[in-house]
């Protein structure tokens, strides 16, 4: 009588590999981790996000809010963004994100082991109120953490005409905030395109 194999407890994390897709390390392989919670970009979304994002990543700003990968701030350094700051809290994925920017004696960027909310909260307010001019934000799906994120950025880290990406479930609600010490700030969707299961929306920042 055949016994049913025992199956192995799932790993926590394993390793796998991203592409940079252009610029100055274009083609570059980078070794990632993969975990529970972590949805990287695919290739084909962030090359259309990169299209979209050509005319303002030329000495940009950067935040990546839920870095994962660190795919998104990776590619705008290699495409001429002055400085990109990468927020994650898994430890495993932060730590492989400096490893990354090391192998590729990067200066320009910063990695902070902790979670973009209480980044955004903790942290004394810019003293220029405006450092970011490129925001991503894909956080986890499972948890409804963009209104909190938005509503954070909108105090004063935001530069006058600052870009945001977001990524949401097709069927997600996305609600823009209202600054009152911002009354004359506007948020207005420049892109907005679906792609299966998820929602991928191009955001600017007017006064």
């Amino acid at each position: 009588m055949n016994k049913k194999a025992k199956q192995a407890p799932p790993k926590q994390t394993q390793s796998s590999t991203i592409r940079i897709i252009g610029g100055n390390w274009r083609s570059r392989k980078l070794p990632v981790i993969s975990a529970n919670g972590l949805r990287p970009t695919t290739d084909k979304m962030r090359e259309t996000l990169f299209n979209w994002l050509a005319p303002y990543l030329h000495g940009a700003t950067v935040l990546d809010t839920f870095a994962g990968t660190g795919a998104l701030g990776l590619e705008s350094l290699s495409r001429g963004a002055k400085h990109a700051t990468f927020i994650e809290l898994n430890p495993q994925a932060a730590k492989q994100i400096k490893t990354n920017i090391a192998t590729l004696k990067c200066q320009q960027a910063s990695v902070h082991n902790q979670s973009a909310l209480a980044y955004l909260e903790s942290n004394a307010m810019p003293s220029n109120s405006a450092p970011f001019d490129i925001v991503f934000i894909d956080p986890p799906f499972n948890d409804d953490l963009w209104p909190r994120t938005l509503q954070l950025l909108s105090q004063g880290w935001l530069s006058p005409q600052a870009i945001l990406y977001i990524e949401t479930p097709a069927d997600y609600t996305l609600t823009l905030p209202h600054n009152p010490t911002h009354n004359t700030q506007q948020w207005r969707i420049l892109k907005d395109k679906k792609t299966g299961q998820v929602r991928s929306v191009l955001v600017q920042i007017a006064s």
